[in-house]
């Protein structure tokens, strides 16, 4: 997250003809914690469109106050309010009792049988642990995990600013402001988002020889965040002027008098601005320094970009064929601006018309059916995750369903049609899966197309 400041913008003097000062209100800020590491900073013009914008006016007293100064003069890094605290990614438990059990099997004089049981242990405790270190954990639930993460920290930046809670990240800002408006050319189209998580965990994938370590995962997906977006604000005074009459004696007389004050008006008006996603992903394949791990990277971007990069197990929705569902993807699974504020989209929406034939997701069992003010009318479908492990489908705004429950179902069954019931902004199919207590992201298990 860059903060750059209008060259022509100037800290405001508070100037008042005539009568006594008029109450000022003013921002509430806090400072930003700044990346030291870094001291990217520019002065620049900002003329972009801003389809969002939210005005509004401040009406509290600053409690902080402090020196613009170097703070602008670095890379500067928002404490994001929506996101969790970072969770370990092992247990050392595991470990520790697994290298007791070896070191015990190794020093104490048993028999051959107790032996070989106590190292048998040891190892498998320590594989238990090892393997939460190199990402052997469900790729499914992670890849979920990390793409929610990405969208709250982007999303809930970008909501941060409109909402004006931005307002008090303008750091040391010395003067008082009586009006504050912040837009954005933030991108939440499906299609945008769709091809920024393929890319980011694309990214991640190539990155991650040995699997996926969440946390490093985490860290990596908020300095992308931080580089993507620029806040380029100013400072104009639009004074104002009130008449006020009085009546005083003036030799002798009395007569009216008006008197004409001047009130400064303080208008902070800010845009954060997106880069080039796809340039600052590229620019981290390129940052590797060796060439055959850089190739190695490149390569396995590529495949994942191809394939999704894990196994789909969830037949395409709209039939067998060369029907590609991603290019009807309007809303993918993750946070998003809708409805004034930051909201959890828990699927993948497709734009399709009212009538669409939907198939079934592969073999399964129709777990239930219904409406509900929010699903419209949906089919929940229990299946297998191409292993062992149950996931529940879920197809919601249906026009209507042709199936009951406890129903068995085979794959390229149709299942009901696509509608616009429920809570819906138009027809379109929304696609749900849940395993156990975790949110899948179905842009990662539905079956790509079949090539020509």
């Amino acid at each position: 997250m860059k903060l750059v400041r209008d060259e022509t913008d100037t800290k405001p003097r508070l100037v008042f003809e005539q009568s006594e000062e008029k109450p000022r209100q003013t921002l509430i800020h806090k400072p930003l914690v700044a990346d030291k590491s870094s001291s990217n900073f520019s002065l620049s013009q900002q003329s972009k469109p801003k389809p969002q914008t939210r005005t509004s006016r401040v009406s509290e007293q600053h409690q902080e106050e402090g020196e613009l100064g170097t703070e602008l003069a670095r890379k500067l890094r928002v404490e994001n309010l929506f996101v969790p605290k970072k969770e370990p990614d092992s247990d050392p438990g595991p470990k520790v009792l697994g290298i007791a059990a070896l070191a015990v099997g190794v020093v104490t004089p048993l028999g051959v049988g107790a032996l070989v049981l106590i190292l048998a242990i040891g190892i498998l405790l320590v594989m238990s642990s090892l393997r939460f270190a190199f990402g052997f954990k469900d790729p499914n639930a992670e890849t979920a995990s990390l793409m929610t993460y990405f969208t709250q920290e982007s999303a809930g930046l970008v909501w941060n600013y409109l909402s004006l809670d931005g307002g008090r990240y303008f750091p040391g800002y010395g003067g008082s402001l009586d009006e504050v408006r912040v837009s954005t050319n933030y991108d939440q189209t499906g299609q945008t988002q769709y091809k920024r998580q393929v890319e980011l965990m694309g990214l991640i994938f190539a990155q991650s020889l040995f699997g996926v370590n969440v946390s490093k995962s985490k860290d990596l997906i908020r300095e992308i965040v931080e580089d993507l977006y620029t806040v380029t604000y100013s400072v104009e005074n639009r004074p104002y002027y009130t008449v006020e009459s009085r009546f005083e004696e003036v030799d002798g007389k009395t007569e009216e008098i008006r008197y004409i004050q001047r009130h400064d008006y303080y208008i902070l008006t800010a845009f954060v601005s997106e880069g080039n996603f796809s340039n600052l992903i590229q620019s981290r394949i390129n940052s590797i320094a060796d060439l055959e791990e850089k190739e190695l990277a490149e390569v396995r971007m590529d495949l994942f970009k191809e394939n999704l990069g894990l196994e789909q197990f969830i037949d395409n929705p709209l039939g067998p064929g060369n029907v590609d569902w991603r290019n009807l993807i309007t809303s993918v699974t993750g946070y998003r601006l809708l409805y004034g504020g930051l909201e959890m989209h828990s699927g993948l929406d497709l734009g399709v018309p009212e009538g669409t034939p939907i198939y079934a997701p592969g073999s399964g069992e129709v777990s239930s059916t219904g409406y509900n003010d929010s699903s419209g009318n949906y089919i929940e479908i229990v299946m297998k995750d191409g292993g062992s492990e149950t996931v529940y489908v879920t197809y919601m705004h249906l026009s209507s369903i042709d199936v009951s429950s406890g129903q068995v179902l085979v794959e390229g069954q149709v299942i009901g049609l696509s509608g616009n019931t429920g809570r819906s902004t138009g027809p379109h199919l929304h696609i749900q899966a849940i395993k156990g207590a975790s949110i899948l992201n179905p842009l990662f298990l539905i079956k790509l197309p079949e090539k020509e």
